[in-house]
């Protein structure tokens, strides 16, 4: 019987070369973090449904939850938008989207933020007038102590 070691462990074994506990510490971190990062695309492209939802039905009440309270959106007049001029557009009819189809979206992660780039298809009313367009949108989610918020967005028309 051997002592001072526990039963199955063999003491006879070589320490592991210098350096291997931390590569292997490092490999691990970065396999959670690509997880993590996963997880929070998932997330995140959730959250761009949620919106688009939001968007089409024009409930104010979920845009509100989803977007930042010091939000900035620039149009594609180059228009600057606050959270309350983009929530009353929907409140009082000013904006009706009718459809919004995504063609194509892409989510990038970075530590407590996100980058959604988005091509839509858009069609509705603006001001009384119809609308219809390509436009591509860029996105900054930014999570907070009360979840992820849309902080700063960007809409440009596509030429073709």
């Amino acid at each position: 019987m051997q002592t001072g070691s526990p039963a199955g462990v063999n003491r006879d074994l070589p320490e592991p070369p210098a350096g291997v506990f931390a590569s292997r510490c490092a490999m691990l971190a970065a396999h959670l973090q690509a997880r993590d990062e996963a997880m929070t695309e998932s997330v995140i492209a959730e959250l761009e449904v949620q919106l688009r939802e939001a968007m089409l039905a024009s409930d104010v009440e979920v845009l509100d939850t989803l977007l930042a309270d010091d939000l900035t959106f620039v149009d594609v007049t180059g228009k600057v938008w606050s959270k309350a001029d983009d929530l009353n557009a929907h409140r009082y009819g000013i904006q009706r989207i009718e459809r919004l189809e995504i063609k194509e979206q892409t989510v990038r992660v970075y530590d407590k933020s996100a980058v959604t780039l988005t091509h839509a298809a858009l069609s509705g009313q603006f001001g009384g007038m119809p609308l219809s367009a390509n436009l591509r949108y860029t996105r900054m989610w930014v999570e907070t102590e009360s979840g992820w918020r849309i902080a700063a967005a960007h809409c440009s028309v596509l030429a073709f």
